[in-house]
């Protein structure tokens, strides 16, 4: 079923925009309008809405079941394996209008689907890849009560990691105990980030490796999945044992960063400027080169979405943003050390959403 408050605000777009309707593929956007969660792959499906509200289904013969049941205001458009899709397209289109119309497609749209779709037609094809921003950049109370609920179990796990985590084991091993943990919460894992020694200098190191934990090594890690279709994301960095003065010295660095980030994120703040409380920090210390990525990225149904905490978006913060914090230093080669939580702008001011501490862990 159509979220009818979400459809509404979606038309509303449409018209402002001078759209006359948007494909939604298989994506987030699909999931936040209408709940459903359709698996990508090879077959062309999605629904298709106008600016007048009205709406169908480009269904495969394999997806009938779901998409009819999950979506029955909308005009079924079945095509099957033999056929391909085009026709059913085409007759959607013709039944809302559309075949002059200027549409719009989300990011879950191949563009080889899209150009076949339309190819000899006058429809008038547009990016609308991030049209659905300015609705989920702001969450409304159900969500926002999701993310913090979702979050809570992002410290649970934290918890449970931290009498896991121990030199001996592998990266590897410690990415299975963080993803089983999240999978006992009830939860849908992503596969964390686990960089131990000169791993960690790398910010979204994947894992390949599998190195062993050794003897005072910096481990990074950066955990998150989804629960009941929304994100929890944060990143705790270990220490094991005695700590050297240079890692103490970077560590303490990230965590001031880290919490004038947080203070500065406020409702109305200026993103840019929320960057550059946090960097400067880091910057006075002489690490500025060794943090090259931005301060933080929002969160929802999609790991990385709106708004983007970074230099150049000057778009104020509005109530329901939902974002991260997380100035790092990554010092090539020798160990890297991240603090990341995500911040929510509500109508209690600006409330953090993770609690597990944030002072450095020493793992004796």
């Amino acid at each position: 079923m159509f979220h009818s408050v979400r459809l509404a605000k979606l038309i509303d777009v449409l018209k402002e925009r001078g759209l006359d309707a948007i494909f939604l593929a298989p994506s987030s956007d699909l999931e936040y309008l209408t709940g459903m969660r359709l698996h990508p792959d090879s077959r062309f499906k999605g629904v298709m809405v106008s600016r007048e509200g009205k709406a169908f289904s480009l269904c495969p013969s394999l997806y009938k079941a779901e998409m009819s049941q999950n979506l029955p205001e909308a005009q079924l458009c079945e095509w099957k394996d033999g056929e391909g899709f085009r026709n059913a397209f085409l007759q959607g289109c013709t039944a809302l209008g559309l075949m002059k119309g200027k549409v719009a497609f989300n990011g879950g749209v191949r563009a080889a689907d899209m150009l076949d779709a339309t190819v000899d037609t006058s429809i008038r094809c547009v990016n609308g890849a991030t049209l659905l921003s300015s609705l989920r950049r702001c969450k409304d109370a159900e969500e926002r009560e999701l993310l913090r609920r979702a979050s809570k179990k992002n410290d649970s796990m934290m918890e449970k990691l931290s009498h896991f985590i121990r030199p001996g084991k592998t990266e590897r091993e410690i990415a299975k105990f963080v993803m089983g943990v999240h999978e006992e919460q009830g939860g849908l894992p992503r596969y964390p980030i686990v960089g131990s020694g000169p791993n960690g200098a790398k910010p979204h190191y994947s894992g390949e490796e599998n190195r062993t934990i050794q003897e005072h090594d910096v481990v990074v890690v950066d955990s998150g999945a989804w629960y009941e279709s929304y994100n929890c994301d944060m990143t705790r960095t270990f220490i094991m044992g005695s700590p050297s003065a240079e890692v103490r010295k970077v560590y303490d660095t990230v965590l001031r960063a880290q919490n004038a980030g947080q203070a500065a994120a406020r409702l109305g703040a200026i993103p840019e400027d929320i960057d550059r409380a946090a960097r400067s920090i880091i910057e006075q210390e002489g690490y500025g080169e060794a943090f090259f990525h931005r301060l933080g990225h929002g969160t929802g149904r999609d790991p990385h979405e709106e708004p983007f905490i970074v230099q150049g978006n000057r778009v104020p913060l509005q109530e329901g943003n939902c974002f991260s914090i997380e100035p790092g230093i990554y010092l090539a080669g020798r160990f890297g050390v991240r603090i990341e939580n995500l911040v929510l702008i509500s109508e209690k001011g600006t409330e953090i959403l993770n609690s597990f501490t944030k002072s450095m862990i020493i793992i004796e």
